[in-house]
């Protein structure tokens, strides 16, 4: 298949800056001033900044901050691209010359306060940085926790930390947002509408601010509903013959090739090695050049670190060699950051920012694809060891299945030159005859039949014997927006339906709002010999994928307290394991129920989440019995179907990451189980609540 040569892309730059206390030698985007407006628009609520990848949507979210003084708490969905985040808003106030001294939290870092400070709660570690830093990064998933009353005590009044946030902060960031599935949509939605609602007659009125090129139209729809203001700002984007006074270049032209390689296991890393010479050889004109290979499994990528390290050992391949997954730990992080070729998963993926001018990509589906491709070309070059380096070329080779290369070979897609947005309009059509990726399913349905939780969760708190004279007014004015919001669904009266859930099976709430994304259901603490950290992890995961060796919860936590690392992070999970080495292949993995299903249920029990404790894990591992002794008593939020659990994935069209597993019952029979938080995105599906004919 040809190669396609696409356009470089540049950004309308701003006629003129109605903003005070801007670098001279700092020019704004058309798109960047328009947003530091609109947020301060007294009628606007909500504004998304659509902007493409790199054109700097980061700089023109914390112009209020950098420039008014306005606090800002933001939320990013990894703990990695948090990191990244703080440096370069750290680089933002030196430019700016302001004096705020940014700040982030996740759990490991709470964790760390919390022994620096010396303060027993989360809660106390979240008000210190609240009340501290004028601007806070974290994970939707501590944010979530504070904005549905959580870390309070019984004895205190349930909202005193999510006021002190709300008090905190004027602007709430949400970076990535397309990365958001329908739940956490919904999540977000129910929060926002709480803390507008509460402060839109005040001073303070708050605002919402989203980053990502493409809006979510849930959102969307459901902001049109609750009649919050909103504006969309997009980019303002020329290709070439642009007047360089009143345009910025903001990503390099490349050439982009198209390879078909087989889904079976294998495949990538075979592919890699037979390009090798022409890889290698792109390192050896001089020019400083930098590559990414980024794949869909850990497994994959330690492959092909393998083979590039043995190449190196042979001195066929003397650059230097890094490595990203969710697995690497932070220290390893940082360094591999700066080799000549990083080989990563997804953790790389997600507005990393890192030169590169050589890209090597696998592709799950759309979103992961445009992701992944917008790594390459969003820096002419880079300082190495002091010295300017300036890229010369820019490629990228997209390795996809037989069915979407056929697809693209059927379209108009191949065409010899084409622009960086048309490129990505015609990957994302989803037009039936247009279409190059397989569509999965959204889980639209969500919103009606389990989205209700969220806000009958607030309704809910607001009630409480402490707190419902003051909240008296606004539960009234909630219980209206959110009937506008949920329609055909009245709130009021499904705060009954939520409590009555609540004391029966308080995993669904605990699951369906608490928790921001879906969990593991079995997790472990892992002593990991292969790079010497220590980290939480799926165990299902760990199982799969490496040897392993049992130890007590003792001996894990004196190797914690040794390394002068928290416990408490480690005190729940469900075992404790030393990572000995990873699998060059991934082990099978079945679970295992410890009653008859198909004899005990009826036909509704396929239809129904269910609360079940029982579950093993079936295969050949290492230390199972004394891992399944652990994991038999653990209670989970489950859907059991009577599909197997490839071919619910197929008739369903679930995403390529949903967690369904094979199960097999006493009996031996086989079946399906899905867990958590994508039990119950399963169970939305009209398909699934149904009964057979």
């Amino acid at each position: 298949m040809n190669p396609i040569k696409v356009l470089p892309v540049y950004s309308k730059l701003a006629q003129s800056v109605p903003i005070e206390n801007i670098p001279t030698e700092c020019s704004l985007r058309e798109h960047q001033v328009k947003t530091f407006n609109a947020i301060r628009d007294p009628d606007i609520d909500v504004i998304f900044n659509a902007a493409m990848t790199g054109d700097g949507k980061s700089l023109a979210a914390y112009l209020p901050a950098l420039v008014d003084n306005q606090p800002i708490l933001a939320m990013y969905p990894t703990n990695e691209l948090i990191r990244d985040q703080l440096k370069q808003i750290v680089s933002y106030c030196n430019r700016f010359s302001c004096k705020i001294e940014p700040e982030y939290m996740f759990s490991e870092k709470l964790y760390e306060l919390r022994a620096q400070l010396e303060m027993n709660r989360q809660a106390q570690v979240i008000s210190f940085l609240a009340r501290k830093h004028e601007i806070l990064l974290t994970n939707p998933d501590i944010f979530n926790l504070i904005a549905n009353f959580e870390y309070m005590r019984e004895y205190e009044n349930p909202d005193i930390l999510l006021q002190t946030v709300i008090g905190a902060y004027n602007i709430f960031l949400f970076d990535e947002f397309h990365l958001y599935d329908v739940s956490q949509v919904v999540s977000v939605l129910t929060t926002m509408q709480y803390i507008i609602q509460q402060t839109r007659d005040t001073r303070d009125r708050k605002k919402f601010v989203f980053l990502s090129a493409t809006p979510n139209p849930l959102l969307l729809e459901c902001l049109k509903k609750s009649k919050l203001q909103y504006e969309v700002i997009k980019g303002n984007y020329l290709f070439e013959n642009v007047d360089q006074q009143s345009w910025n270049q903001i990503s390099q032209p490349f050439t982009l090739h198209f390879h078909e390689v087989d889904r079976q296991t294998g495949a990538t890393e075979a592919w890699v090695q037979s390009h090798f010479w022409e890889i290698a050889d792109w390192f050896s004109d001089g020019s400083g050049s930098r590559a990414a290979i980024i794949v869909n499994s850990v497994a994959t990528a330690k492959r092909i670190v393998g083979f590039f390290e043995e190449r190196q050992a042979a001195g066929d391949f003397p650059y230097s060699i890094g490595e990203i997954t969710g697995v690497t730990g932070k220290p390893q992080r940082e360094v591999a950051r700066q080799k000549q070729l990083v080989v990563g998963t997804s953790a790389i993926e997600v507005g990393i920012d890192f030169a590169i001018n050589y890209l090597i990509f696998e592709a799950l589906d759309v979103g992961s694809w445009i992701q992944r491709l917008g790594r390459l070309g969003r820096h002419k070059g880079e300082e190495q060891e002091g010295k300017s380096i300036t890229f010369t070329n820019f490629v990228a080779h997209s390795l996809l299945p037989k069915y979407v290369v056929e697809r693209i070979k059927n379209t108009n897609l191949l065409t010899s030159q084409i622009d960086k947005v048309s490129l990505i309009n015609r990957i994302r059509n989803n037009e039936k005859e247009k279409r190059i990726f397989s569509p999965v399913n959204d889980f639209q349905n969500y919103h009606q039949a389990w989205g209700w939780l969220h806000p009958a969760h607030v309704i809910n708190m607001l009630g409480h014997p402490r707190l419902r004279d003051n909240y008296a007014p606004l539960r009234e004015q909630l219980m209206e927006t959110y009937n506008d919001v949920f329609k055909k669904v009245n709130i009021a009266k499904m705060v009954k339906v939520y409590y009555k859930i609540k004391q029966n099976k308080p995993e669904v709430v605990e699951t369906a709002v608490t928790r921001f994304r879906g969990e593991t259901p079995f997790t472990c603490g892992i002593l990991d010999e292969d790079d010497g950290e220590i980290k939480p992890y799926d165990l299902l995961w760990v199982l799969r994928n490496a040897e392993t060796e049992w130890i007590s919860k003792h001996e894990f936590m004196e190797v914690v307290i040794g390394k002068k690392k928290q416990p408490h992070q480690y005190k729940y999970v469900d075992v404790y394991l030393r990572l000995r080495s990873y699998r060059p292949e991934p082990e099978r993995l079945l679970l295992r129920y410890n009653k008859a299903i198909l004899n005990d249920f009826n036909e509704d029990d396929y239809r129904y989440i269910k609360v079940l404790s029982g579950f093993q894990i079936e295969g050949d591992f290492q230390d199972l019995a004394k891992i399944n002794q652990k994991l038999k008593r653990k209670k989970l939020l489950c859907l059991i179907r009577r599909e197997h659990a490839n071919e619910l994935k197929s008739i369903l069209r679930l995403p390529p990451l949903f967690s369904t597993f094979p199960l097999i019952d006493a009996e031996g029979q086989p079946l399906s189980v899905t867990f958590s938080k994508d039990a119950l995105l399963l169970h939305s599906l009209p398909r699934i609540r149904q009964r057979r004919n």
